[in-house]
């Protein structure tokens, strides 16, 4: 606390009432979402969270979404990632991370082995910088939860190349959020080859990209032979008749699915006809699975 209100005092800021660090039950958590403190107050509070393991407290949490950072804000929560050994969950969404915070969280990354949740949806990433993150956590042997969605990510090699090397490495990745980004046809197929042996991942959100049929395809190749995925999120994706009918012959032989969500897909009357084949074959064979295909424009046909 000396040290945060003295941060405060020496750069003319306001000590918030709320920043200043009480025992209390829930100590190993570190809510600060949605409070816009700006990069003066964080750079303030990371130099007191940086001497917390000093007097016996271990953070395992940090939640810092939408706290209105950017880069030096970004650096001074790096900095103090190497003074939190226990930290399992760091949460940095809706914050602006350019190409120097990105750089300085990279770095901090590559150290931190203990993560287990990683959130930066919504950082404005530049697909350079996603791409170096993704590389500095590629081997992190706790990752089981990493959440990239609305960056605009995914057009380039510079992102689904690390992207494909985390779901190749067999890790513990069990959830992967990639929505409302830029994955395209080609980096679709590029993801579903690992996603063919891969035998860790259960949660793959993907809604609101544009994989259309040929990345659809890809994906539903691969998902023949993988019986570990358990969710599948494929809304918005301007996936037509032919991957509508080939994910249809996908339900037929996956084993492992057990949600699957496809709305506001113009799979067209072919495409609507595969899948209902599918749904036919899963009724006869008793496999149980939540589908939802609100929008999907079944009575039009594709020409």
């Amino acid at each position: 606390r000396r040290r945060f209100l003295s941060d405060c005092e020496s750069h003319g800021l306001p000590p918030l009432p709320l920043l200043i660090w009480e025992d209390d039950e829930d100590k190993k958590v570190v809510r600060l979402n949605k409070f816009r403190l700006g990069d003066n107050l964080i750079s303030a509070y990371s130099h007191g969270l940086r001497l917390l393991s000093d007097v016996g407290v271990q953070i395992e949490q940090l939640h810092m979404e939408s706290c209105a950072m950017s880069d030096s804000g970004v650096t001074s929560v790096t900095e103090a990632l190497k003074h939190l050994p226990q930290l399992t969950v760091l949460d940095l969404s809706k914050n602006h991370i350019g190409k120097l915070g990105g750089n300085a969280l990279q770095e901090g990354l590559k150290g931190h082995k203990a993560i287990r949740t990683i959130i930066l949806a919504s950082c404005r990433l530049s697909d350079t910088v996603a791409g170096g993150l993704m590389a500095a956590v590629r081997d992190h042997p706790s990752l089981t939860s990493l959440d990239m969605s609305s960056n605009a990510l995914g057009s380039t090699a510079a992102v689904f190349q690390p992207l494909k090397d985390i779901l190749a490495d067999q890790g513990q990745l069990t959830t992967l959020k990639f929505s409302w980004n830029s994955l395209n046809a080609f980096s679709m197929r590029v993801l579903a080859e690992p996603l063919r042996t891969n035998s860790t991942l259960t949660n793959l959100d993907i809604s609101w990209n544009s994989i259309q049929d040929d990345g659809a395809m890809a994906l539903a190749a691969s998902l023949r032979f993988n019986d570990t995925l358990q969710e599948l999120y494929l809304p918005h994706n301007a996936i037509k008749e032919k991957g509508g009918m080939v994910l249809g012959d996908c339900l037929k032989e996956n084993r492992g699915l057990k949600k699957v969500v496809c709305n506001d897909n113009p799979f067209g009357t072919r495409g609507g006809r595969g899948i209902l084949r599918g749904l036919r074959w899963m009724c006869e064979f008793g496999i149980k699975r939540t589908m939802f295909f609100d929008s999907c424009n079944f009575a039009y046909m594709d020409t």
